[in-house]
């Protein structure tokens, strides 16, 4: 419920922010399709909170492995999508607020231009930590450090057989050495008795 509630958060935010970065992208698209900066921008803000997602995954990695080593480059990576998703917001509160807050803009417009990138990576790294750790086993390689195994399991060319074992005086067969010596300890010594 709560990665549901996430992604509801995410959507909220990729529709708003549309309303200033996105509308800033639309300028820079050729006649008739403006909409495209609106695609623009989503797709720059869904990127930059799967990068943050996939970050916090790999961080929650045992240390000693590549992985969990290099996971520190997704931040470069995010850093540089959070600058021009700030940029882009800037640039279009800049001539957005001028109205709004007259005096203030100046220093309003580059604060909240850090209020959607921020809220997007907070999103992606608490939904990193509610997915919890990778698992290990199936995904990643043995570490160069660790040994080689020294006997390595023989694939079986047919089906194992069962061990049977059968009564040399009636002929019965049974599947476990207990049916067998319950048999021998009743059936055969009340056959010798008779």
């Amino acid at each position: 419920m709560l990665v549901a509630a996430l992604w509801i958060a995410t959507l909220g935010l990729f529709l708003a922010s549309s309303g200033i970065d996105g509308v800033y992208l639309m300028s820079w698209m050729p006649v008739g399709w403006g909409w495209m900066g609106l695609v623009l921008n989503s797709v720059v803000d869904l990127t930059s909170e799967l990068i943050m997602y996939w970050y916090g995954r790999l961080r929650l990695m045992p240390i000693n492995t590549k992985r969990y080593k290099h996971a520190r480059w997704l931040l470069l990576f995010e850093g540089g999508l959070i600058g021009f998703q700030w940029f882009f917001s800037w640039l279009q509160l800049r001539m957005v607020l001028a109205p709004v807050e007259p005096r203030d803009a100046g220093w309003i417009a580059p604060i909240a231009a850090a209020f959607v990138p921020f809220a997007l990576v907070a999103v992606g790294y608490a939904q990193a930590l509610l997915a919890g750790r990778i698992d290990t086993q199936a995904t990643q390689p043995p570490a160069d450090n660790a040994p080689e195994p020294t006997h390595l399991p023989q694939k079986a060319t047919e089906p194992p057989t069962k061990k049977r074992y059968v009564c040399g005086e009636c002929g019965g067969e049974f599947e476990t050495s207990q049916m067998y010596a319950a048999h021998k300890r009743w059936h055969c010594k009340e056959g010798d008795s008779a």
